[in-house]
């Protein structure tokens, strides 16, 4: 497989991705917004809903094409100071996010969705939450994303990491199957399960805690 083919038209594609996926979640984020201002427990309901299959099916996963692309292309050609620090912020926030999201999930299973949103603790937890990942989604779209559009080589380096990636994720589909042949019943561990670094962290040592 040509990974140079991939990586044309992978960086553009990729690059489109984000912000594609950032233009859903402020939509979902501002939905909220306004759900709150009504207070219309039935709209709010809903977005209460919207927001845990975000936050149990999405998020980490768009945080990880950040993390593996994104931050990584970022950190192979930054040539100043404030484009790192907003990096690291940018890495160390996903972490903040991870963990209160998964206080948010525990709160919406502990009972009813209805006897949640009557807890005046849980909707300023979502409120606050909804605020800081505004603020954060764009801190990424009005700073990292011109940073990356405007840098030939940033792109470039997009364009090979998402080469790599797909390259990685047909590897895994194809061990897969082939394991499923050989053994119907064998389970075999996903790229979630495996304690390989992103490309971020095996450039800066930097983890989120």
């Amino acid at each position: 497989m040509n990974t140079t083919s991939i990586g044309q038209t992978g960086k553009n594609l990729t690059i489109s991705l984000l912000e594609d996926e950032h233009e859903l979640i402020l939509k979902k984020v501002l939905e909220f917004d306004k759900a709150f201002e009504t207070k219309q427990i039935e709209r709010i309901r809903r977005c209460a809903e919207e927001l845990y299959a975000f936050l149990r099916y999405d998020m980490m996963e768009h945080f990880a094409l950040e993390e593996d692309i994104f931050f990584a292309a970022c950190c192979l050609c930054i040539h100043n100071l404030k484009t790192a620090r907003l990096v690291l912020r940018l890495q160390k926030e996903h972490g903040y996010f991870a963990r209160d999201g998964k206080v948010l999930m525990r709160l919406m299973e502990k009972q009813s969705l209805e006897k949640t949103l009557e807890s005046a603790y849980f909707m300023r937890a979502v409120k606050s939450f909804m605020d800081k990942m505004l603020v954060h989604l764009l801190d990424e779209d009005q700073q990292l994303v011109p940073h990356i559009k405007n840098n030939r080589v940033c792109r470039q380096y997009i364009g090979k990491l998402a080469a790599e990636r797909q390259l990685k994720q047909i590897r895994y589909s194809v061990a897969q199957r082939k394991a499923t042949i050989a053994e119907p019943f064998i389970v075999t561990s996903g790229p979630e399960d495996t304690e390989e670094k992103s490309p971020f962290q095996e450039i800066t040592g930097f983890e989120a805690k």
